[in-house]
Parts: structure tokens; C-alpha cells; sequence
């Protein structure tokens, strides 16, 4: 177990300073750039202060959900709303699969009320690992969770109860989630007590399930067009993911509030 920890830390930090030493050369090109592009870099700045607020109004902490999961999030989520893609604003979920499976890493927040609606125990794929979720696929029969950004679709009742369908938006990480039957459902073994006396859950094969006491509640909640987003440092979807650029994502975030202060006007 010892090991298993020791290598999630080690992928943890390499994807990190890849990170860092990004948003370096970012500050360093802002730092010697003029004229419009420096605007365009206090858009990006007021962009990431926004994520940095958010982050701890909700009283995230690294032991809950890593900051890197959240700041991911909501640039995917910034990046498809400008895209039209999310038909139900302000609310996004979000799953930190770097979490081991028995804490709470599935999260619904209300983007506008500043607000944890659920905070829930999540599987993983019976393929991805076991108390860790290390390994992703966005092959049919892998039996592998599939990482990156999703939008929630219809419900419906099937072999698990109600379930939720879910589209995944990225090519190659998750785009085959509805040919793999990937959804959100509820499942006897997402429970706290085997959580808490085994320190890890039963796993899926491949969807995000959730326990049979809160499936409802949430799917209720998020359906019909919100965005999900689910997080690990895969360092090839990091470098390739065309939902984690900050300054289009920071674009829209502030064309929005643009918007909304000229509707404030009197």
C-alpha cells in the first residue's frame, strides 16, 4: 500500500511541475509583453484569483479535493459554456479520482450560490485499481474509468435503476462513453461501511456509481445539460486536453461578468 501511495505522490509531482514551470513561462510572457496582450494577461490573472477564491470560500483543502482537480474543472467547465455545450449553467460536478475510493470525492457545486450541493463516495472502473483509480481507457470492454469532461444527458431505468446518461466531449479519453454504457447509477457496493472497515469500495466497470441512498438526489439534480468533469494527472491528457487552456477559459469567464454588469446597469 506503502508503494502504491508513494507512486500516486511521484505522478502527482511530475504532472505538477509540468504545471509549474507552465504557468512560469505564462507570468514570464506576460511580464515582457505590451499593448493589448498585457490586458489579456490581467484577464488571466483575475481569472485564476477567481478559481483561488472559490476554492476556499467552499472550504476545499488539498485532503479533500486537490486544488489541481478544481482549477481543472472549472477551466473545462469556462471552455464549454463558451462553447454552448452546457445547457444548464452554474452547476458543475466534479470527481477527483487522485482521492482513495473511500472518502468523498465526488462533489456537486452550485457555481453561482458559491454552494457544495452533494459531496458523495464515488467507484471507479474494477480495471482502473483498487483503493487508487491509477489506470483509464476509453476503450469499449476495458472495464476502465475514462477521465476529462463530460455533459450529463437523459435519464432512464435500466439494469442498475435510474441511471443517468452521460456524453464524454473529449477525443480519445472519453468521446466512446455512450457506446460503453457509461453512466452515473447507484450500486449496493458504494457504501460507507465497507468504506470505513475496508478502506476501499467495490468497483464498477467502468461508471462513476454512486450509492443507492443518493443516486436519485443528485442525478435529479444534474441532468439535462450541467457539466462533469473527472480529474486525474494523466500527463499525456494534461499536455493534450484542449478543455485546460487557462486564457481561453479565462475569456469567457471574463466576458461573462462583462455581461453581467452591463445587464446591472441602470
Amino acid at each position: 500500500m506503502a508503494k502504491l501511495v508513494q507512486g500516486a505522490n511521484t505522478r502527482r509531482k511530475s504532472v505538477l511541475g509540468i504545471v509549474l514551470v507552465s504557468l512560469i513561462v505564462y507570468l514570464f510572457s506576460c511580464s515582457i509583453s505590451f499593448g493589448s496582450s498585457e490586458g489579456f494577461c490581467l484577464k488571466t490573472a483575475n481569472f485564476i484569483q477567481y478559481t483561488k477564491e472559490l476554492y476556499s470560500e467552499l472550504g476545499f483543502s488539498e485532503s479533500v479535493i486537490s486544488f489541481q482537480a478544481f482549477s481543472a474543472s472549472v477551466t473545462a467547465y469556462y471552455i464549454a459554456l463558451g462553447k454552448n455545450l452546457i445547457k444548464k449553467p452554474y452547476l458543475l460536478t466534479i470527481i477527483d479520482y487522485t482521492q482513495p475510493s473511500e472518502k468523498e470525492r465526488f462533489f456537486v457545486i452550485d457555481l453561482k450560490k458559491r454552494k457544495i450541493l452533494f459531496k458523495e463516495l464515488v467507484a471507479h472502473g474494477k480495471r482502473s485499481g483498487k483503493r487508487y483509480a491509477q489506470y483509464f481507457s476509453n476503450k469499449p470492454g476495458s472495464l476502465k474509468s475514462s477521465i476529462g469532461l463530460y455533459v450529463t444527458l437523459s435519464t432512464y431505468t435500466g439494469n442498475h435503476g435510474y441511471s443517468l446518461r452521460l456524453k464524454g466531449l473529449e477525443k480519445g479519453f472519453n468521446d466512446n462513453a455512450q457506446r460503453r454504457n457509461i453512466v452515473i447509477h447507484g450500486a449496493w457496493y458504494v457504501d460507507r461501511k465497507m468504506a470505513k472497515y475496508l478502506h476501499w469500495l467495490g468497483r464498477s466497470w467502468g461508471c462513476p456509481a454512486l450509492s443507492l441512498n443518493s443516486v436519485k438526489k443528485v442525478i435529479d439534480t444534474i441532468k439535462d445539460g450541467s457539466a462533469l468533469y473527472i480529474y486525474y494527472p494523466l500527463k499525456n491528457y494534461i499536455q493534450t486536453s484542449r478543455y485546460l487552456n487557462l486564457q481561453k477559459a479565462a475569456l469567457v469567464f471574463n466576458q461573462k461578468i462583462a455581461k453581467t454588469t452591463a445587464l446591472m446597469r441602470p
